[in-house]
């Protein structure tokens, strides 16, 4: 069973394909890290999953070796509403943290408030250690 994806102001936890889109302000470069986290620049990024795709939009902040991406927002790009599994966020949490990893960030933090489905107007954080 999926989870209902409207318009969402939470956390990705996800491993997906990945398609990349770069950011608003670019932070895309080229070869193997496709995405460069800058602090007070925006991060978005558009993940292929078998539902469709997911886009991620996000402030970037960095605190020494914590990577925090601040008021999260994760919604489709093709239709309104859309269902992933728990699986597929976990992939893409799973590649954001590898590209955190590659640019020696210890912590990752994600934030953000859940803005539709059963759970509206619910904090999210996500803390995980980089290894």
């Amino acid at each position: 069973m999926g989870l209902p994806m409207g318009v969402l102001r939470g956390v990705a936890k996800n491993e997906c394909e990945v398609s990349f889109e770069h950011a608003l302000n670019p932070t895309a470069l080229n070869g193997d890290m496709p995405v460069k986290f800058v602090s007070d620049e925006l991060f978005e990024h558009v993940f292929q999953t078998p539902a469709g795709e997911i886009g991620l939009l996000a402030e970037i902040q960095i605190l020494e070796t914590t990577l925090w991406l601040k008021d999260i927002a994760v919604y489709p790009t093709q239709v309104d509403q859309i269902r992933i599994g728990t699986r597929e966020a976990r992939n893409c949490l799973n590649q954001i943290m590898e590209w955190a990893r590659t640019q020696g960030f210890q912590k990752l933090r994600i934030t953000g408030e859940r803005m539709s489905g059963a759970s509206k107007g619910r904090k999210v954080e996500i803390k995980r250690v980089l290894k």
